[in-house]
């Protein structure tokens, strides 16, 4: 039995993988600007000193899981926030974590985070926190980081 084919299957085949080539390369080229766009906005936010403040008072680091204390004030133009608070051991290395909410947290107070000796060193920490303020809904935030604050750990005597 032959087979018989059309002479122009190959020729269709050729633009069809054409098309999906250039449909491809275009997608690759739209998704990375797009992105670098969406990045490059959040990184140029500055710091903005009127959504709010972080402050922790110089403490002893103590021998095992010991929780310590920082404050913050947010103050944002919106009725409706979040705030995430970050607290960056000397090394850089994120090791607490906390996230507010206007429903549920006061815009200001002394919040509490843990800490285990035998992992960080005592020095200079930074609290960093990114706040993001709606204005009506909760689809069109703005987002400001507030200007890090340091405290430090050091070794019992």
């Amino acid at each position: 039995m032959t087979s018989v084919t059309r002479p122009e299957a190959p020729m269709l085949r050729t633009v069809l993988l054409a098309l999906l080539g250039l449909t491809l390369g275009l997608g690759v080229l739209v998704a990375p600007a797009s992105a670098a766009a969406a990045t490059a906005e959040r990184a140029t936010t500055g710091y903005e000193p009127t959504w709010g403040r972080t402050s922790a008072p110089n403490q002893t680091l103590r021998r095992g899981c010991r929780s310590y204390r920082l404050s913050y004030r947010v103050t944002p133009p919106g009725t409706r926030w979040t705030a995430e608070l970050r607290v960056l051991s000397p090394r850089g290395r994120s090791v607490a974590a906390r996230t507010l909410v206007s429903e549920a947290d006061a815009p200001s107070g002394v919040r509490r985070f843990q800490l285990c000796r035998a992992t960080v060193a005592p020095g200079r920490f930074t609290i960093r926190m990114l706040v993001t303020s709606y204005a009506d809904r909760y689809d069109d935030g703005s987002v400001a980081r507030v200007a890090p604050s340091h405290f430090r750990l050091r070794r019992p005597r």
